[in-house]
This record gives C-alpha cells, structure tokens and sequence, in this order.
C-alpha cells in the first residue's frame, strides 16, 4: 500500500473521531485567549494519538504536538485554530479547522516513518483578537520548520491563496476657530483631512503592487 492510500485510509478510519471534535467544538465555543477546554479536548486526542503534546505552549490556551520519527528529513506543521466568535459561536469554522489539523497530522504520522522527519499540530490561538500565530513565530515556533499549513473554510476548494497584513494608523485633525472676517488666524481641521485623504489614495501610483492604502472614516 503506498503513502496516499495510508494516508485516506487513516483519515476515513477516524473520521467519526473528527466529526465529533467539530461538533464539540461547535457546541461548545471559546472566544479567544480563553479555549482552555478546547485545548485540553484537542491535546487529550493527540496524546492518545501517539504525540507528545504540551498545554499551555508560548501562550495559556496554545498548545504543540510533535512526532519524531527519528529519523532526518522535513519538520512539517499543521496549524489548528479553534477560537470562537462573541456571541455568534463558531461562525468563521474554526471547529473545522482545528479538527482538520488534528487529523492531518494524524495522517502524516501514519506515513512519515518510511520518510523520517517530524509532524507538528501547532495550537494556534485567539486568532480573532490577538494572533497566536504572532506569538508563536516570535517564539521561534517556526524556525526550524520547512512547511507550515492550514486550511479554512470558504465558499470554494483551492489550494493557497493571498491576503493581506493590516497595518491601521488612525488620525485625528484639529484646527483652530476663526471669526469670518480673519480667516487667516483659523486653520481647518477639515482641509487638512481632506488633503490627506487625496494623497493617500495618490500613494497608491509610488508603492508596490502587493501593498494597498485605504482610508475610512
């Protein structure tokens, strides 16, 4: 049997497994930087899966799974989001993506003794207000990692894709009242917001075209 057949015959197997982590997940939602239960399901399930896990990893509620097969070769990570929305519950489907992390490397494991190499599930938290992903990279999580991964629910299957880091500046104009007839002693807030949302939008000519400017009120 080779590597692809492993592979769907590992995920098949265990698929009630995974549909259940989504299903607990979903009735059970955690906003960010508070998904100590999830966590706790997700690492209870990779331990008994045969990886050496550890809670609470760079942040309280993050957490990573490793399988060494021993062996040289890549260090290939799956990611796992698995943060709520306030009050609308698992409305982005990080239930989904959690449970499809786990069961990646679950997979990968089942294969990656022929190859050697390491599987890490990478638990990565509050994704909706903070950023485990941010982190887990200034803690060096990823620096010996030759391929990280995740997948996300949408509206159509694709492989990769493009979006963009924001950076949000905020501005505030203030001017200075004059009376009609000595207009050069004021100076207008308004003017000046006006001017500046004419120039950034003329940025866009000068940067590169991967970067994008937008002004909103």
């Amino acid at each position: 049997m080779n590597a692809n057949e492993i592979i769907k015959q590992s995920v098949e197997a265990k698929i009630d497994d995974y549909m259940a982590i989504v299903q607990s997940l979903y009735d059970n939602p955690e906003i960010g930087n508070e998904e100590f239960e999830t966590m706790a399901l997700l690492v209870d399930y990779l331990t008994k899966a045969g990886f050496e896990t550890q809670a609470g990893y760079v942040v309280p509620t993050g957490f990573l799974g490793t399988y060494d097969s021993g062996k040289p070769g890549l260090t290939i990570a799956f990611m796992c989001e698995y943060d709520a929305l306030p009050e609308v519950g698992h409305g982005c489907g990080h239930n989904l993506i959690a449970a499809i992390g786990v069961a990646a490397g679950e997979a990968l494991k089942a294969v990656i003794d022929q190859y050697g190499g390491k599987v890490l599930v990478v638990g990565t938290p509050a994704e909706e207000n903070f950023g485990g992903k941010v982190s887990m990279a200034e803690a060096g999580v990823f620096d010996n990692v030759d391929v990280a991964l995740m997948v996300h629910p949408g509206t159509k299957n694709g492989v990769g894709g493009r979006s963009n880091a924001l950076y949000p500046l905020k501005f505030e104009f203030f001017g200075k009242n004059a009376h009609a007839c000595r207009p050069s002693e004021g100076a207008s807030a308004l003017d000046a917001a006006v001017m500046s949302f004419v120039q950034i939008n003329l940025l866009r000519q000068f940067v590169a075209p991967h970067l994008h400017s937008r002004c909103d009120k």
